[in-house]
């Protein structure tokens, strides 16, 4: 064969390969960041093969992996800084900031390894760097009394520790600790140099998951205040050679133990996204897209105006969020700025979208915009403004926010973004009260581990291959294809969106090729119109679109509910329960379709109602976001909105200690960012919702609380908390009723305003020594 065959056949094959690669969106979306991943599973396994790691964390990334189990970490409330290597994990000292891993204590064996950087800050409290107390067995570096500890468990609720004093404040210190075993000894050292070492006789480390920043698995009760970088635990005793070459290394572990894959992972990182940036690039001279049709097509504008130390604000929250993968609480603090909508000019309130445990990482931000109440954008005051590419996991979510408007079209809910006059492109905005995406089941806020055996539900990816959710009534497959290419053919006239025309269609053919063909059924959820949940109507249900299918209702108690979804509200003191069948209007006689239950509220509501709406299962150590209505006891049908969030330190958590744990009907904790008058005559930020696990009458504490109150006087008041009772649902689903009960604190005790002579004495428990202790200051 010629040398110029053989380049006409090189030459063929090459155009072979790239005309397969074009044609092939597996190639071109799904092959560079399946690679990336496998590059990186390839580290971890080497590292555990030929180097005997079994735990590495290394706290570059925004959401960081644990590099030898290949397992995600939670870290929320931490901040990314600069650390030794790289990257470190800043904790603030906050009872909320922690971070959590998937690794088992157990894991490690008899001789193990540990090594750490970190900087600490000095205080008067403990501190926990990486701990674990659990069954009678701690281990892990703590720093106590001035003095860096590490423990090791005998399992009899004893063991060994070794410790010495540290002064080194303020900068990055390596922390190792060496077990070499029964039988061996223990070593710690600092910066490679030994500080301590004893004897060992017997080793059982504890089944519970390696974590930062806490002391029990449960509980921060002694936060961390400083930074940490690469952590990594070996199951072999390190000599101390070992130890100090690590204490004087410059590069990270993956790096420097497996540097050519490293190479090659972070190569393949830098470009899985290269296809899909040239084919956006390539739309861009494709004369038939341009801005002009988003202005044609008649999507709403708004300017956003504010100063540059503000725009400086924004970029840089921005920059530290998506760094984080989180975000920092500076971001999600409102900024006054100048909004331009419709003709008009107003004042409003600004801040990035997210919370405390995600950030969309995307390269255009986020925002919740707040307007005056009487100058609603698009019919509310309150909007979220998000790029589309941020929902691209939730496309079909997307597609049901639209709606078909009266002349046939699509009305989607996209407007025009504008910063200081300067175009940002297309976002989907929609209402930040209640939003058209639907929040998490009720049932996943029971997940929250109730042992550590139980801390692998947290971590356990979405099972491979499963099939999306099916599309809701009225929406059928049809329908939201069609919406998806409509967004498509819009989109794709953006220059902002960083999605070309053939990642719309790969996308589209993704989100919708496992939907089902016959259009789905009805839920009562559907039909529910203005009500909250079916189990509390108070308005009209909306039924209008079900005789467009050929179908018709029959209801079980007409003059409450009739077939046409009108609701009578009765005069009785209790709520009626109504049935609704739905039937074919041509097979009338045939079995029904579907079952409807609900509950009509009577017109003198003689119970009050809360109705918790969060997009993250709450957790027993930390707060998350929430949105809440409440429907007091009278005729008035208008709710009070109420909402809790990152910027106030607000949020939704689990409390209680044996009603949690022996409970499946959860207390909860709820922290306003504005007070509000629920219950009693005070308002207050903070709202307990007590399951009264050991009282099902739930009488005891509002007879206690209340006989206490009156035998006071005008001159000498006994005061307590108050008590009421609500109906509580969280996310749509009925969760029974709860006792409302309000926070115990200076405000309940009518604080003077002087320190010195607060006038009320508050003493608080103190779990240390199981005593009581005036707290240092009267400010709570």
């Amino acid at each position: 064969m010629t040398g110029k065959v053989r380049r006409y056949l090189l030459l063929l094959a090459a155009g072979v390969a790239l005309l397969a690669i074009c044609r092939s969106d597996v190639l071109l979306f799904e092959a560079p960041a399946r690679l990336a991943d496998q590059t990186r599973n390839g580290i971890g396994r080497r590292l555990r093969k030929y180097h005997n790691l079994r735990f590495l964390v290394t706290f570059d990334e925004a959401k960081p992996r644990e590099w030898i189990h290949r397992q995600p970490t939670h870290a929320p409330g931490t901040e990314i800084v600069a650390g030794r290597i790289g990257r470190a994990r800043r904790f603030n000292g906050n009872q909320y900031t922690y971070m959590e891993t998937a690794v088992p204590w157990s894991d490690l064996g008899d001789r193990y390894s540990l090594a750490i950087w970190a900087k600490l800050k000095q205080t008067k409290s403990p501190q926990t760097i990486w701990y674990a107390n659990y069954d009678q067995r701690e281990t892990g570096f703590q720093l106590r009394d001035g003095h860096m500890r590490f423990h090791i468990p005998d399992g009899d609720g004893g063991g060994q520790t070794l410790s010495y004093p540290f002064t080194a404040y303020g900068r990055f210190v390596h922390l190792a600790a060496v077990v070499e075993g029964p039988g061996g000894k223990a070593h710690l050292y600092e910066n490679g140099v030994l500080k301590a070492s004893c004897p060992l006789e017997k080793i059982s480390l504890p089944h519970q998951n390696m974590e930062f920043g806490k002391w029990r698995w449960y509980a921060v009760t002694e936060p961390l205040h400083g930074s940490l970088d690469e952590a990594a635990a070996w199951n072999c005793a390190l000599s101390p050679r070992a130890i100090k070459n690590a204490a004087r290394a410059r590069l990270s572990l993956p790096v420097k133990k497996t540097p050519i894959l490293y190479g090659l992972w972070r190569l393949l990182e830098a470009h899985r996204n290269a296809p899909a940036i040239v084919l956006k690039m390539l739309d861009r001279f494709n004369p038939f897209l341009h801005e002009g049709k988003l202005t044609a097509n008649g999507l709403p504008a708004i300017n956003l105006l504010f100063s540059p130390r503000d725009s400086r604000h924004f970029i840089h929250g921005h920059d530290l969020s998506l760094a984080a993968g989180r975000r920092i609480k500076d971001a999600a603090r409102s900024r006054r700025i100048i909004a331009q909508y419709a003709e008009q000019t107003v004042d409003a309130e600004l801040c990035l979208a997210g919370s405390d445990t995600h950030y969309a990482p995307t390269k255009r931000a986020g925002y919740i915009l707040q307007l005056p109440p009487d100058a609603p954008f698009q019919g509310s005051s309150h909007i979220r403004l998000i790029p589309p590419e941020a929902m691209a996991d939730n496309l079909l979510e997307l597609a049901a926010a639209s709606a078909p408007s009266t002349n046939g079209n699509i009305n989607l809910p996209l407007c025009r973004l504008h910063i200081n006059g300067l175009p940002k492109g297309v976002y989907y905005y929609e209402p930040f009260e209640i939003s058209k995406r639907p929040r998490p089941p009720a049932s996943t806020l029971f997940m929250e581990p109730l042992s550590p055996g139980d801390w692998s539900l947290l971590f356990r990816p979405p099972a491979a291959g499963q099939a999306p959710a099916a599309p809701l009534w009225p929406d059928t497959s049809e329908t939201l294809k069609s919406r998806l290419r409509e967004l498509q053919s819009l989109l794709s006239h953006d220059r902002f969106h960083p999605w070309s025309r053939r990642e719309w269609s790969w996308r589209i053919r993704r989100a919708t090729q496992d939907l089902p063909t016959c259009p789905p059924l009805p839920t009562a959820t559907a039909l529910l119109g203005d009500n909250p949940a079916p189990e509390y109507i108070l308005a009209d249900l909306d039924v209008a679109a079900l005789s467009t299918h050929g179908w018709t209702l029959h209801s079980s108690r007409p003059d409450i509910i009739a077939t046409d979804g009108r609701v009578i509200r009765p005069e009785t003191t209790a709520p009626v329960a109504v049935t609704l069948t739905l039937h074919s209007a041509e097979q009338p006689a045939a079995p029904p379709l579907a079952e409807f239950n609900f509950r009509v509220m009577p017109r003198q509501r003689s119970w009050p109602a809360i109705f918790i709406s969060c997009t993250e299962p709450p957790a027993y150590n930390r707060r998350v976001d929430f949105q809440a209505t409440f429907y007091a006891t009278n005729q008035d049908n208008a709710p009070l909105r109420l909402s809790g969030g990152q910027a106030t330190s607000g949020g939704l958590k689990y409390r209680g200690n044996t009603s949690y744990w022996r409970g499946r009907k959860k207390p909860f904790s709820l922290r306003f960012d504005e007070s509000a008058q629920l219950i009693g005559q005070r308002a207050s930020r903070y709202l307990y919702l007590l399951n009264g696990y050991v009282d099902v009458t739930k009488l005891r504490n509002k007879l206690a609380y209340d006989f206490f109150r009156d035998w006071g006087t005008p001159e000498n008041p006994r005061h307590a908390p108050e008590i009421g009772w609500a109906k509580v649902f969280v996310n749509g689903q009925y969760l029974g009723i709860y006792e409302m009960c309000t926070r115990v604190d200076g405000d309940m005790l009518d604080y003077a305003s002087d320190p010195l002579d607060p006038g009320a004495v508050l003493y608080k428990m103190r779990y240390e020594r199981m005593l009581f202790a005036l707290p240092q200051t009267s400010s709570f």
